[in-house]
C-alpha cells in the first residue's frame, strides 16, 4: 500500500520529444514477464519483449515484480551487468 500511496504521476516531460534512436535498437535488453500481471496482459509483455529482442524471463508475479519477486529482479540485473558488450 505504501507504493500506491506515495507514487506520483509521471512528469509531463516524459511525453515530450523523442530520442532519435531508441536504446533498445542498439543495446541489449532484458524483460521480466509477470505471469499474473493484472495491469498489462502477459501475452502483450511477451510480444513487447520479442519486438525488442530481449532476453526474457518469466516469473509468477503481479505487475510490481520488483516488490513481489525482488530476488528474480536482482538476479536479472546481475546477469545483465555481467555481460560485456
Amino acid at each position: 500500500m505504501q507504493l500506491y500511496a506515495t507514487q506520483t504521476p509521471a512528469a509531463q516531460s516524459v511525453f515530450g520529444p523523442k530520442n532519435s534512436v531508441p536504446a533498445w535498437k542498439e543495446k541489449p535488453s532484458w524483460y521480466i514477464v509477470a505471469k499474473n500481471d493484472q495491469a498489462i496482459n502477459p501475452d502483450l509483455e511477451r510480444l513487447m519483449a520479442k519486438r525488442i529482442n530481449a532476453v526474457t524471463v518469466e516469473t509468477v508475479s503481479s505487475h510490481v515484480v520488483m516488490l513481489a519477486q525482488p530476488s528474480v529482479v536482482v538476479k536479472i540485473i546481475k546477469e545483465a551487468a555481467a555481460k560485456k558488450y
